[in-house]
């Protein structure tokens, strides 16, 4: 028993870490809705992984509860607009990694733009933790919730997709919470930030929805996989 909690504790400090910043890197880069939905779905567990640290076991459940529920909910909506999108030709059809299609097309200048983003957010982030000073939040803690929020507000500003800002989003929130629950766990707080993050699903799927319905259906350029 000791053993296994030691092994559960070290998973919750750095790899963890490590895992929210690939998540996110993940989501800002593809845009393969399945790729990203499950990237989101592994962010939330290893978000409530981490705040095991510093909350109860039972608030870090319902954290990783929500935001199943968030990701199902999204990922009923773009199943339902890949299916009335239709099945394309197997031309149109890019690379297949596992059976998923892996499109790496992200805005006018694509994956090149990304990346020079992602380094910026890095450099910027490694130069602002250069003197960081702040013991009630964790280094590390401190570090994957701005690398989040960077990494969602790019999201935000490059995609123009509803079902590619919906991770953007929804990871933002999630790196907020990351700081802010270990400094006021409160029952009533865990309760009313699960609503928001189900909320906002609700309405990044409504949103996605409606701006599929006001696309002509025979857009081209589209790929199964991709919205």
């Amino acid at each position: 028993m000791e053993t296994f909690t030691e092994a559960f504790t070290l998973l919750a400090g750095g790899p963890a870490m490590f895992g929210l910043i690939l998540t996110a890197l993940t989501m800002f880069l593809t845009s393969d809705w399945r790729l990203s939905l499950t990237a989101l779905l592994v962010q939330y567990i290893l978000v409530g992984l981490s705040l095991t640290r510093s909350v109860q076991g039972e608030v870090a459940i319902v954290k990783i509860l929500a935001g199943v529920l968030a990701v199902f909910i999204l990922y009923l909506t773009a199943r339902r607009i890949q299916e009335e999108k239709g099945a394309l030709p197997a031309k149109r059809r890019g690379s297949r990694f596992l059976g998923l299609t892996v499109a790496w097309r992200g805005g006018p200048l694509g994956l090149p733009l990304r990346l020079l983003a992602v380094v910026l957010v890095a450099l910027a982030l490694v130069r602002l933790f250069g003197s960081y000073d702040f013991p009630p939040v964790p280094a590390d803690f401190a570090f994957a919730a701005f690398w989040m929020g960077g990494m969602g507000m790019l999201g935000l500003v490059l995609s123009g997709e509803p079902m590619r800002v919906a991770p953007a989003v929804l990871t933002i929130l999630a790196g907020f919470d990351l700081v802010y629950a270990g400094l006021e766990p409160s029952l009533a707080l865990v309760g009313l930030w699960s609503a928001v993050t189900l909320l906002a699903a609700l309405t990044l799927s409504y949103l996605a929805i409606a701006h599929d319905s006001a696309e002509s259906p025979d857009l081209p350029g589209e790929e199964e996989g991709e919205l």
